[in-house]
């Protein structure tokens, strides 16, 4: 048992965060389609869940109104689901120099975005 754990452990988040970036994906193609199929801009909102600060929900909101309706499909990632902490995504710095690139990006902040 104390040696089957920590692996089973691993695997367990290992499995969230899977199903997490799964279910993420998921509602960005979604988003894409009904823009597609409709012709118009649909944005995908990202934000904290207002029932729990510790949710993050995700929804395409097809009404244009900023929240999620009765319709709209929404996930819920727990913190567990949650790619990167409040505050910033870490070694950006590095990553872009890695990636070469040369012009300033724009990067959006985790939480209350929308796509």
């Amino acid at each position: 048992m104390a040696i089957s754990m920590p692996t089973f452990v691993r695997a367990y988040h290992a499995y969230q965060l899977t199903n997490a970036s799964s279910q993420l994906a998921d509602i960005l193609r979604l988003t894409r389609y009904e823009a597609i199929r409709r012709n118009t801009n649909i944005n995908c909102v990202i934000e904290p869940y207002p029932a729990d600060p510790t949710l993050t929900s995700a929804f395409a909101d097809t009404d244009g109104n900023g929240a999620p309706g009765p319709l709209e499909k929404i996930i819920l990632l727990s913190s567990n689901g949650n790619l990167v902490d409040a505050g910033g995504v870490p070694g950006t710095g590095a990553l872009l120099s890695g990636a070469k690139v040369t012009s300033t990006p724009t990067l959006p902040t985790p939480g209350n975005a929308t796509i």
